[in-house]
């Protein structure tokens, strides 16, 4: 099994189909558990990478890093926009989901979200980053079904989301 304390995301090698494939990659650190990759799909618009930690698969986890990638939306939307829709789009389907803006930036905002006791939904904590890069809208996930018990935990991911980078 590997470990991967450091992964780099590459956008443009395995996942894109060619013609569609960006020059950026998004460079995560994760926390210091193993974590492999359960699933990757990539079309002409747009691509997923999902993470989970060894043992367990992506029908049954417990936590979960994804990176998505939309290409040339960045063009046609702001970070805050996107995370807007989002939003408004969760409310639809569970009214009291409740989102904190945790940063934002000129060209990524970071943000969390919480479904909490919603009827045919799992609970889950979130927290998201959209950063907007020359190619495409990246949108960086971790997903937790464990409630967080400490602040401690939250402020790994704020840290490993808020330091990941793109690069040419």
């Amino acid at each position: 099994m590997r470990n991967f304390f450091t992964v780099l995301v590459v956008a443009g090698l395995f996942l894109c189909p060619c013609g569609a494939c960006s020059a950026e990659n998004v460079d995560l650190k994760f926390d210091n558990r193993q974590w492999e990759l359960a699933f990757s799909d990539a079309t002409e618009s747009q691509s997923i990478q999902e993470y989970v930690l060894v043992g367990e698969t992506i029908d049954n986890w417990t936590e979960l890093v994804t990176v998505q990638i939309f290409y040339g939306l960045q063009t046609q939307t702001t970070c805050e926009q996107y995370m807007e829709k989002m939003m408004e789009m969760l409310k639809n389907v569970c009214p009291t989901t409740a989102a904190t803006m945790i940063s934002k930036g000129e060209n990524e905002i970071l943000f969390s979200w919480e479904i909490k006791d919603c009827p045919g939904q799992e609970n889950q904590f979130e927290i998201d980053r959209v950063l907007a890069g020359k190619e495409a809208l990246y949108i960086l996930h971790y997903v937790t079904k464990k409630p967080i018990a400490s602040s401690e935990k939250r402020d790994e991911w704020v840290k490993a989301l808020s330091s990941a980078k793109l690069t040419d």
